[in-house]
């Protein structure tokens, strides 16, 4: 497969230009998978969560990150550095701004609860610098406060800070060689020494393990894009595409349901092929799945999930640590809270503000 020459025809080509619906409705269904997995947090006794296995629900967004990072990649050019550079700086621009303001939001209600005075306030906003900056994987996290969520940013941006040179520099070596080679190399090391994919804060002696699980996990998204290009770039009947579709919905079910019944295993390895596989078929719009929901509805549930995924921490950590309702009742206000903010952090982000920035 000539790659390059696909450059000009499969990447620009304006049916993959289109926002993939059915993505971005999976996007609120995976953080809504982390957010239930957290629900743990909410008990002293019988902590079991809804979804045991959810931690693997990171694994969607560093697989689907990893196929867009492979996308631009692709379609890039100029110099290796500085094609870099504006990479970075598009994505970090897309999320620091929502980040910014769940990490103050965060920050401000944990100093205000524990009745922090000034001088423990200031000392403790000195000491959250690093986390704020999103640097924590690489083993500096110190004492200060850190938004939960956040390991996944940190990890997803020094990985790509490693792997996004690496497919402008040759993307056919990196894809069809370096990517398996790592993928193999890192879920070989994760499962011998864990035996599951549930590892974030082990330091490896370079960067946290949090990162190498973000490297797999990108490096696995960019043989799904890979794949996904080669089933866009054919022809199919009804019938196939119904097969297809089939398949997705099966392959979604099967993920879904591993980690909603199974924890911590040697399963998690076997899930996360099978929703790699899954989410090319979706990348392809070989499926029908695209039918399900529109453009203006996918693209709140793209910003909701975010916005959800950063703030319910701080809901679960809030009850767990002032348990003001019975424990029957703590997952249905953990629930209700969680919208609720993600909800206003999603209004004050997506509308409001750039309602304002319109106006001047």
């Amino acid at each position: 497969m000539e790659l390059e020459s696909e450059k000009k025809t499969l990447l620009i080509e304006k049916e993959y230009g289109k926002r993939n619906t059915a993505i971005d409705f999976l996007r609120l269904v995976f953080a809504v998978v982390i957010l239930l997995y957290h629900s743990s947090h909410l008990y002293e006794t019988n902590n079991k969560p809804v979804f045991q296995g959810g931690y693997l629900a990171v694994e969607f967004f560093f697989i689907l990150s990893g196929a867009f990072m492979a996308k631009a990649a692709l379609a890039g050019g100029g110099g290796i550095g500085n094609d870099t550079y504006f990479f970075m700086k598009k994505k970090i621009s897309a999320i620091f701004p929502v980040y910014c303001t769940a990490f103050c939001v965060a920050f401000l209600a944990e100093e205000f609860l524990m009745k922090a005075p000034l001088k423990k306030f200031i000392s403790n906003a000195v000491n959250s610098l690093w986390p704020f900056l999103l640097g924590e994987m690489s083993g500096v996290d110190g004492p200060g406060f850190s938004l939960t969520g956040a390991w996944y940013i940190s990890a997803m941006l020094i990985a790509m800070l490693i792997l996004y040179p690496l497919l402008r520099w040759n993307f056919e070596l990196t894809s069809y060689v370096l990517a398996p080679l790592c993928i193999l190399a890192i879920y070989g090391n994760i499962y011998q020494s864990t035996g599951h994919l549930s590892i974030v804060r082990t330091y490896t002696g370079i960067f946290y393990a949090g990162v190498f699980r973000a490297v797999a996990g990108l490096f696995l998204g960019v043989i799904t894009f890979c794949i996904a290009c080669n089933l866009q770039k054919r022809s199919f009947s009804v019938k196939k595409k119904l097969l297809f579709t089939a398949a997705e919905l099966a392959g979604y079910n099967i993920v879904l349901w591993g980690m909603y019944v199974r924890t911590r295993s040697g399963l998690d390895f076997s899930l996360v092929i099978i929703l790699a596989g899954t989410i090319a078929l979706t990348l392809s719009r070989k499926t029908y799945s695209g039918k399900v929901t529109n453009k203006r509805v996918s693209r709140i549930c793209a910003g909701f999930s975010f916005t959800l995924y950063l703030i319910h921490p701080t809901v679960y950590i809030w009850i767990a640590r002032f348990p003001f309702v019975g424990e029957r009742a703590r997952l249905l206000v953990y629930l209700a809270v969680s919208i609720a903010m993600a909800a206003i952090l999603y209004l004050l982000n997506y509308c409001a503000i750039p309602y304002i920035k319109k106006r001047r």
